[in-house]
């Protein structure tokens, strides 16, 4: 069993999402920052996946950060509409 998620090829902060959600929508997001982190918050965390990428040689990720986050606003518009 392995935990594939969190690599730095897809992983994200908070700040980044809403930078390429602007991107993507063409607006400025209404947000503000509070100058403390929530309890428990990590500062960051990437997944080791050395030991699955060396059981599963030929596996590649197939969407980039920005493809799954417009897959994502693509359906929640065709669910609004």
């Amino acid at each position: 069993m392995f935990n594939i998620g969190g690599c730095r090829e897809n992983s994200v902060s908070v700040i980044e999402t809403i930078d390429v959600i602007n991107l993507i929508l063409e607006k400025k997001l209404n947000y503000c920052l509070s100058g403390s982190s929530r309890k428990g918050d990590h500062i960051v965390y990437y997944s080791d996946m050395r030991k699955f990428k060396h059981a599963f040689p030929s596996w590649k990720m197939m969407y980039s950060l920005e493809d799954i986050f417009r897959e994502m606003i693509d359906a929640e518009k065709k669910r609004m509409s």
